[in-house]
C-alpha cells in the first residue's frame, strides 16, 4: 500500500489505555457508578486486542525497510 499501518494501527491503544485511567479516577470519584468501571475494563480489554494488530503491523514495516537504512536500527530498538 506504500503506507505504514503501524502508525494508523497504534493509535487505539495509544488512546484507550489514558482513557481507562480517566475512567478509573472517575469511578474512584464516585462519578458515573459502575457504568465507569465497566467502561474502563472495557477500554483495557480493547487496547490490548488493538495491540494485537498493532504488533503484526510493525513487523510488517519494519521488514520493509532496507537494511542499511538508520530507520532499521531504530524500528529494532522500539521493539525492545
Amino acid at each position: 500500500m506504500k503506507h505504514p499501518l503501524h502508525p494508523i494501527a497504534v493509535h487505539l491503544p495509544l488512546g484507550l489505555w489514558p482513557a481507562s485511567v480517566v475512567f478509573d479516577l472517575l469511578s474512584r470519584a464516585e462519578v458515573g457508578g459502575n457504568a465507569m468501571v465497566r467502561l474502563s475494563f472495557w477500554a483495557i480489554v480493547l487496547g490490548l486486542v488493538a495491540t494485537l494488530i498493532a504488533i503484526p503491523t510493525g513487523l510488517v514495516d519494519w521488514l520493509q525497510i532496507k537494511k542499511e537504512k538508520p530507520a532499521r536500527k531504530i524500528g529494532l530498538l522500539h521493539m525492545d
